[in-house]
């Protein structure tokens, strides 16, 4: 499971970081939003280049077999994208700004942070016994 979980988000988390960063006022009004001046756009960049980190770091580690560092990737993917998706869906209730498409990001950060606490809860269990007797 961590493989695939690992495998899909790579692409997703560098897709979504790289147009972030290439063209965010494109990036924002696609869901409604302005950034407006250069430290808003510099602000959205930010948040985007982690998604680059979660990107990468999910490619490499893709065939990692070592439980506990598998733990590690899961949990750290869990948190921030359970951390992003919180400020946006935050922001979405506080300023009434955004669009169906904002609503969607909501939605996608909660089916990646919902296949990372899978993989952490699977890792989590013991493995079946092969051992005779």
């Amino acid at each position: 499971m961590f493989r695939t979980v690992a495998s899909i988000t790579a692409p997703v988390s560098l897709g979504l970081g790289l147009a972030g960063i290439a063209f965010p006022q494109p990036l924002a009004a696609s869901f409604g939003l302005t950034l407006g001046d250069p430290l808003s756009r510099s602000l959205a960049r930010l948040a985007c280049a982690s998604f680059v980190g979660y990107g990468v770091l999910n490619w490499l580690a893709r065939d990692l077999t070592d439980a506990p560092a598998q733990r590690a990737i899961a949990i750290g993917n869990a948190t921030g994208w359970l951390g992003g998706g919180g400020v946006t869906l935050a922001a979405l209730i506080t300023s009434s700004m955004g669009s169906a498409a904002t609503w969607s990001i909501v939605a996608l950060q909660s089916v990646v942070t919902g296949a990372w606490l899978a993989v952490l809860l699977q890792a989590r269990r013991p493995m079946p016994s092969t051992a005779p007797g």
